[in-house]
C-alpha cells in the first residue's frame, strides 16, 4: 500500500524555471464537491426540478495544528496569487489531481513569538497554531 506524505503542491511560479512546491501537511483536510448550476436551474410552477448542471468543482478546506514561522511563509507566498496550479489527494480517485484554484481567507493564531529578531532583516521568529486556508477550484 502507498502512502502520500505530500497532499498538497502549489506551482511556484517565481522559480525559474517554476517548479512544484510542497505544502507542510495538513493536521486535516476536507475535500468538499460543489456541483455548479446554471441560472436556469429551478422548480417549475408544478414544483418538478429542472436542473441544468454545467461543472462540478471542489474546494479544499485545510487545518495546520502548528506551523513554523518558515513554513508559515512559505504557505503564504505560495497561495499569494489570484489564480494558481495545485495538486491535491482526491478521495474520488484516491490519486493526486491537478486544479486551478484560488485561496479564500487566510486564518491564523500566533502561539509562540521571538521578540527578539532572528536575522538580520529584522524578522520575528514565531510558531503559529490553528491556520485555516480553503483551496476552491476556478
Amino acid at each position: 500500500m502507498a502512502w502520500f506524505t505530500q497532499i498538497l503542491e502549489i506551482v511556484d511560479v517565481n522559480a525559474t524555471p517554476p517548479e512544484w512546491r510542497s505544502l507542510p501537511d495538513p493536521h486535516e483536510m476536507t475535500v468538499g464537491v460543489m456541483d455548479v448550476d446554471a441560472e436556469s436551474t429551478g422548480r417549475n410552477q408544478n414544483g418538478k426540478m429542472i436542473r441544468d448542471w454545467v461543472a462540478q468543482k471542489v474546494k479544499l478546506s485545510c487545518k495546520w495544528s502548528m506551523l513554523t514561522q518558515a513554513e508559515m511563509q512559505q504557505l503564504l507566498a505560495l497561495c499569494n496569487r489570484p489564480k494558481f496550479t495545485m495538486l491535491y489527494l482526491d478521495p474520488r480517485t484516491g490519486t493526486k489531481q491537478q486544479i486551478k484554484a484560488y485561496v479564500g481567507d487566510r486564518n491564523m493564531g500566533t502561539y509562540y513569538y521571538n521578540t527578539i529578531p532572528a536575522s538580520e532583516n529584522g524578522a520575528f521568529d514565531g510558531i503559529y497554531r490553528d491556520v485555516e486556508m480553503n483551496f476552491i477550484e476556478f
